[in-house]
């Protein structure tokens, strides 16, 4: 498979984030480093697992 161009996301996402005290009344906080590791570890892991799920499948 080759690398795909990045595609941008639809709406406001050029926008900058609000000051901090802004985003814990609504929400929204920032990963830490550490939760940013595990969130790509985890996608890591998520698209081997689809990639060979596929491959199973198209094996059938």
């Amino acid at each position: 498979m080759g690398k795909r161009k990045p595609t941008e996301p639809e709406g406001d996402s050029k926008k900058a984030l609000p000051p901090e005290g802004e985003t814990e009344s609504r929400g929204v906080r920032r990963l830490t480093d550490q939760e940013i590791l595990e969130l790509r570890r985890d996608m890591l892991e998520s698209s081997a697992w689809a990639k060979a799920e596929l491959a199973r499948r198209r094996k059938k």
